[in-house]
This record gives C-alpha cells, structure tokens and sequence, in this order.
C-alpha cells in the first residue's frame, strides 16, 4: 500500500481523495515483490552486483560464483542456469536469488512450507525453487526451518513406549512344574455355562 500511494502522489491527480481507487492489482504485488528482493540483494549481495556491473564476476571468495548469476532488465539478481531454453515460465528458468539468513527468506520458506502442508526438506525446496526463489544454502535453511516448526515436531514426534511393570511375585517364585495351571475358555463356551448354571438354578 505504501509503494501504490507513492504512486498515486508521483502521478499528481486531480481527482479528489475520496475518487481514487487503491485496490492492490496483480500488477502492483509483483512490483512490490521486486522492490524487496532487489532491497535484500543491496544488502546482502552487495560486492557480487558491482563486480557484475563492472563485468568482473571472478571472486572465488564470493558463494554465487557457481550460480553464474546476473542481473535482469529490473535489476533483480537471478541464477543462470542450464534452463535458458527450457519451455519453463521465466521465474523457473532464472529463479531470484535469496540469502541464507534474511528475515524475508524465513518468510518465503515459512509460506512454502505450510502451502504444501508441512511437507519434509527436500519437498518444500522443491516448491520454493518451482516459484522462482533459490535460497543460498536453501537445504539447510529450510532444515532449521522445519527443525524449529511446532506442527512438525507433532507429526514426526517417535511414538512413545510403555515402561512395563514389575513383575508379580508368585511368576517369579521357583516351583515345580505345574504347581500353578489355569485354563482359559472363549467367550461362546463360557456363555453356555453360565446359562446352563443359571437353568440348573431355576429348575431346581
């Protein structure tokens, strides 16, 4: 809402207040997804996009060099990968990079991670990388994550045991064989007594 009144003040309407419509469109969400990437890029990617900029992206100190990244047409920094021709939306092709530690990369994982329903690590990763965001480091960010998730930790929780009593004292005394016998009847047999007796009592 902040960036669609700025918006509306930079346009410098003549209308009214009261005839401005400020209803977010699809538009407007997507922009504002790229002012906040591009905003966390700045801050955390800081040396990688002037050395982009500059055309010398060779630091082996720098953790995106494996990615070959680059900055696309809205200043959003992507991985290049090998899907460039791949018949995938552009999102998927050249997903937007994410730092490991940020405060809206644990936004992004939360939202993904119950999207699919408190699915496991490599099931969220899968679904975060599908809607265009690579997390550096994403697998054990995404682990820390779900290790911290109170849902999880009640659905993957180990069944508990039963701690099984003392035995009695008369299993355990050192008798003959034998000493001790009982016989157990099913529940029609013992039924059948029962009525039995029970006629036997009333006839006599």
């Amino acid at each position: 809402m902040c960036i669609k009144f700025i918006t509306l003040c930079h346009k410098k309407l003549k209308e009214s207040p009261k005839k401005v419509k400020c209803d977010l469109s699809v538009n407007d969400i997507e922009t504002t997804e790229k002012i906040i990437i591009k905003a966390i890029h700045v801050k955390a990617f800081k040396q990688e996009i002037l050395a982009l900029r500059s055309g010398r992206m060779d630091s082996k100190r720098s953790v995106l060099l494996k990615l070959n990244p680059q900055i696309d047409s809205d200043g959003v920094l992507r991985v290049n990968g090998r899907l460039k021709y791949a018949q995938l939306p552009e999102e998927q092709r050249f997903p937007a990079l994410l730092p490991k530690e940020s405060h809206v990369t644990t936004l992004v994982i939360h939202h993904f991670h119950e999207k699919i329903k408190h699915q496991g690590r490599g099931m969220t990763l899968n679904e975060i990388r599908a809607c265009g965001f690579w997390i550096v480091g994403g697998s054990s960010a995404v682990g820390k994550l779900i290790g911290k998730c109170v849902t999880c930790r009640k659905l993957r929780a180990p069944a508990k045991d039963q701690v099984m009593a003392a035995l009695p004292e008369d299993r355990l005394a050192i008798t003959p064989p034998f000493t001790n016998s009982a016989v157990d009847y099913f529940g029609p047999h013992n039924s059948f007594h029962y009525n039995l007796a029970n006629t036997y009592k009333v006839i006599g």
